[in-house]
């Protein structure tokens, strides 16, 4: 699908100048108002969009226009348009360019400006300013994390599938809840709260593999790192791990709240299997530990899912890569679970099938790849 990048773009400068700019740059509508930006020897990109009839500026605003300034916001599809301000800046050397891009990974923020048809470009910290300079207002709550988490039904599961699902839910009934001091979004946690919950996790990891091994030795299967045991609970997912899963309005497997009893009580399970894998892939890949995760810039800490939640590092602190287990786990046992409809076809896959039918073996095989 590729990458895109949100993007502003400010220009300002003396007016007939400013005025000239506007009439070779960019399109107007019938009630004069700039609606994209015109194909022209600024941009090649802009000419080839052109030939094709489609726009190179995708979502494209006026945020602010005056007789000597005017600011924009749009999106492009797989590169960011810097090379637009520097061949700008050529053609128009009295006027100020400055243009913001942040991709929609999160990854990759940077300034270009152009002032006297000289040309710069630097990568930035995504700050609180910088992502309200490009999207117009600082990042907030999603809805989706901060909503009351209520249970949706399930579509029907194929008949082959009732007897697992039977025997899930009634062996799953007194499994232990795992509770963290502080419940909410974990990026709106204090620091001394995220802190505690990690500490939490850290202390009693332990103890929740303890009570996962003895809940799957209810179904006569094992709980060890070695290859024979991977490939036994690589079945046991298979067979049973669909019937974790949860349909909810919210994310209580997020924000812990409702608090994971009743029909929740699946998602203990998902942790302790989340717990299990982070757990072999430290056994089996020297210098990887557990970290509280704060390596996300200000800006994008607002509403993220990741900011100071438990994930696992490599030895190379450079490295700002991360293995996420929980959001693995949870993942496939969905996947799975959209993969027992009777007459409902899946909204989503996990490529490839061998992620999900050998999920452990497959995962702690690819763990520390780069495409992770």
């Amino acid at each position: 699908m590729g990458l895109y990048y949100s993007q502003a773009l400010t220009v300002s400068g003396p007016r007939d100048e400013f005025v000239r700019f506007l009439e070779l740059c960019f399109k107007k509508n019938e009630a004069g108002q700039l609606v994209d930006l015109k194909a022209g020897p600024w941009s090649q990109e802009a000419s080839e969009f052109e030939e094709r009839g489609d726009s190179l500026l995708l979502d494209f605003e006026v945020a602010s226009l005056s007789e000597r300034a005017l600011t924009v916001r749009f999106s492009t599809k797989g590169v960011p348009v810097g090379s637009l301000v520097r061949v700008m800046g050529q053609e128009f050397t009295g006027l100020r360019f400055r243009l913001a891009a942040l991709d929609d990974s999160n990854e990759v923020s940077f300034v270009a400006t152009s002032c006297d048809g000289t040309f710069a470009e630097e990568y930035v910290d995504a700050t609180v300013e910088f992502i309200t300079e490009v999207e117009g207002q600082p990042r907030s709550d999603d809805s989706f994390y901060t909503a009351p988490s209520v249970i949706q039904p399930w579509p029907l599961t194929h008949i082959r599938f009732w007897l697992a699902e039977r025997t899930l839910s009634r062996l799953l009934r007194d499994y232990p809840v795992y509770e963290p001091p502080f419940v909410g979004l974990p990026s709106n946690l204090s620091t001394e709260q995220a802190e505690a919950n990690f500490e939490r996790f850290m202390s009693t990891r332990g103890a929740r593999m303890e009570q996962l091994r003895a809940f799957l030795e209810k179904f006569k299967g094992a709980l060890d790192p070695a290859d024979a045991s991977l490939r036994e609970l690589d079945r046991w997912i298979a067979r049973y791990a669909a019937f974790l899963a949860v349909r909810e309005t919210g994310a209580s497997f997020t924000t812990y709240d409702p608090a994971w009893r009743d029909a929740r009580l699946g998602q203990n399970v998902i942790f302790d299997l989340s717990t299990f894998l982070g757990e072999a892939v430290i056994l089996r890949n020297p210098g990887f530990h557990w970290e509280l995760h704060l390596d996300i810039p200000s800006g994008l800490r607002k509403g993220s899912e990741h900011y100071q939640t438990f994930v696992l590092r490599g030895p190379n602190p450079a490295d700002r890569r991360r293995i996420w287990p929980l959001d693995r786990v949870r993942n496939t046992c969905e996947a799975l679970r959209q993969r027992s409809f009777m007459w409902k076809k899946p909204s989503f896959t996990i490529s490839p099938s061998d992620a999900v039918d050998n999920f452990f073996s497959y995962t702690l095989a690819h763990a520390t790849e780069p495409i992770i």
